[in-house]
């Protein structure tokens, strides 16, 4: 398995040390970088659509960075192979609720439809650093976040954040109706004003030059420097939990398990550093 250094795209866009150019507003991604992650993504999911599989849990943390700047899609625990014999639906309601399409929150039946409305969301996320249905992204009030999703009501926000270009791309993506949502969708989104200058065959095979690359280094170090008060990992409390806690839990039921500690994260960030240094030499 391949080692992504440039660790989660949650951790990129929302961390003020990652070397990102930003939006003076809204402190969110600029296009020039959103554009390339984006259409790679669009490429991913259209690779996997095409083999009749839905991915269902699209997110910032499911997306990871290569050491080139490639978004690379990880964790397909919620991932389903769709079978002829079901029509090639299912209808199991999963994932995280904010990336949730107002079909599966009906339970009603869906193929690949809920991926992309995911997109839009993360889309909205790239750029305002919040998710489109509250003015934060820690949201404990499920019923009022179910209700905007239902009713597609999309804070902007006053202050703009992203243009009238992107805005229409998120409006694409974020169809209460799934069959709208899907016809034609992958030509539309090629076609996009967004992705102007992209060719997208050149971007399948990696030709296309990459606008940012994670420094990992510099966050290496960071983390290094915060993690020599704990000792060696062998001394780190909570070391027996942590490694057990994801055979106690499947991927499939992840939402069930506990989230992890902040030493247990702090031993997750260590060992990191621990393989990133072998890599460096």
């Amino acid at each position: 398995m391949e080692f992504c250094t440039g660790g989660e795209l949650y951790k990129v866009i929302h961390s003020r040390d990652s070397g990102l150019e930003r939006n003076r507003i809204s402190g969110g991604v600029t296009p020039r970088v959103a554009q390339h992650w984006i259409g790679e993504l669009v490429l991913t999911l259209e690779y996997l659509h095409q083999r009749h599989t839905v991915y269902r849990d699209l997110k910032p943390e499911n997306c990871m960075l290569d050491n080139q700047g490639h978004v690379k899609l990880v964790d397909f625990g919620m991932a389903k192979r769709l079978e002829p014999k079901d029509h090639f639906r299912t209808k199991t309601n999963c994932g995280t609720l904010i990336y949730q399409a107002p079909e599966m929150l009906l339970n009603r039946p869906y193929s690949i439809e809920p991926d992309w409305w995911a997109l839009g969301v993360l889309v909205f996320e790239v750029f305002m650093l919040r998710c489109p249905w509250d003015w934060s992204r820690d949201i404990t009030d499920h019923f009022n976040i179910q209700q905007a999703i239902m009713a597609v009501n999309i804070r902007w926000g006053k202050r703009g954040g992203v243009d009238r270009v992107t805005k229409d791309l998120i409006n694409t993506l974020l169809v209460f109706n799934p069959e709208k949502r899907i016809a034609g969708l992958i030509a539309k989104l090629k076609d996009h004003k967004f992705f102007k200058g992209i060719e997208w065959n050149l971007l399948l095979n990696k030709q296309v030059p990459v606008p940012f690359i994670p420094n990992f280094r510099r966050r290496s170090v960071h983390r290094t420097n915060r993690m020599a008060r704990l000792g060696p990992v062998e001394d780190v409390p909570g070391r027996r939990y942590f490694s057990g806690v994801f055979d106690e839990y499947p991927e499939s039921m992840e939402d069930s398990g506990p989230e992890l500690c902040q030493k247990d994260g702090m031993l997750w960030d260590h060992l990191l550093d621990r393989v990133t240094a072998m890599l460096l030499g």
